[in-house]
């Protein structure tokens, strides 16, 4: 397929004449029209999903219809680190990185996922036992009663409420409040990563706990 230029499947024949054109020899003429495994097209459309998020974070006024920024990464990197070459350790540890921030800070309840899935493809490597104890961690924080959030005077900004069911305005997924902060808490990369000053309200607006 070729979005770019046809709605249509691509003839074999042009595929052949491209390849003629550019001197390739018959092996890896044979070689470019191989079948492609299922593997290597769920890791090239996760590359076309991370390389489409990271677009729109430079360009955050283009129009675009509306999407989960963030479970659009989250499933790309679980692909990506799931398919990558396990000998070529970089790439694992570059997907790693990525995958076990949006964890941390978004998607924590998947935490049996990466014990499950993520932590085996370490083993044997520097990171294996820096993320068993990451996990652990986060099971003994788990354990700890949460601390109730009383509202006051000075968190009269907080609009909405812990158990309000709500449409989200721009991307339309529907959710209910788990908890709130007053002001955005995350670290300064993760904030200029998803872009949290180019907000309205920037970081001093109240965020949203969501399920």
């Amino acid at each position: 397929m070729d979005p770019f230029r046809s709605e249509k499947e691509t003839p074999i024949t042009d595929l052949e004449y491209q390849l003629n054109f550019l001197g390739v020899t018959a092996v890896e003429r044979a070689n470019f029209l191989a079948e492609s495994h299922p593997s290597e097209v769920v890791l090239r459309c996760s590359k076309n999903i991370l390389n489409s998020v990271q677009r729109m974070s430079r360009f955050p006024d283009m129009r675009l219809t509306p999407v989960d920024v963030v479970c659009a990464k989250y499933a790309a990197i679980w692909s990506s680190l799931l398919l990558s070459d396990l000998a070529r350790p970089t790439d694992v540890r570059h997907n790693l990185l990525w995958l076990m921030e949006l964890f941390a800070t978004e998607f924590p309840s998947d935490i049996h996922l990466i014990e499950q899935y993520v932590a085996p493809l370490l083993h044997g490597m520097p990171e294996y036992e820096h993320i068993l104890e990451s996990l652990h961690v986060m099971r003994a924080a788990d354990e700890i009663p949460k601390q109730v959030k009383r509202r006051s005077s000075q968190r009269r900004e907080v609009k909405y409420r812990v158990g309000q069911v709500f449409r989200h305005r721009r991307y339309d997924y529907r959710a209910i409040i788990t908890g709130w902060d007053t002001e955005c808490g995350a670290g300064e990369q993760w904030m200029r990563r998803m872009g949290i000053d180019r907000l309205q309200g920037g970081r001093h607006q109240s965020f949203y706990h969501v399920l």
